[in-house]
Parts: C-alpha cells; structure tokens; sequence
C-alpha cells in the first residue's frame, strides 16, 4: 500500500543546503541574521515532504490537495496554508 506524501513543513533552499521552519519569513530572517543570506532573491522557497524531499511551492500546491491538507487547489502554497 502507498503511503499518502503529505507537506510537513516550510523550506527555504540555497544550493544544496536547505532550512526548514513553520513559516517562510521567520527561516529567511533567521538566514540574514546568520548572515547567511542577504536578499529572499538568493534561495528558493518551497516545502519538505513527508517523503523529507523538497518541492518548490507550485508542486506543494498540487501535493497539499491531493493529501487533503488543503481543500481547494492553487497555483502555490503557502505556509498559512497549512498552518
């Protein structure tokens, strides 16, 4: 039996490294102030799965509806979204 991909949490990802959190903008201002990042334009934000596989937001949408976390489809996700 296959299992249900759920979203389990936000994800902000630059290069190969990826950090996670319940919302967007708490991970990216947590990332300045790492000085890790300096503008949102330097990563690419999206979701992990419960598969621990990042999607970028458009495919969040899709998986967040089929798994029935969200109640009607969209272009993207967000974080509100879900929680």
């Amino acid at each position: 039996m296959n299992k249900l991909v759920t979203i389990v949490t936000a994800a902000c990802k630059r290069g190969d490294e990826v950090w996670t959190g319940q919302r967007h903008n708490e991970i990216i201002a947590k990332m300045v102030e790492d000085g890790i990042i300096t503008s949102v334009r330097q990563i690419e934000q999206g979701f992990m799965t419960s598969e621990d596989v990042f999607v970028d937001r458009y495919d969040a949408a899709k998986i967040a509806f089929v798994s029935g976390q969200i109640s009607r489809i969209k272009d993207s996700l967000s974080s509100e979204d879900v929680w």
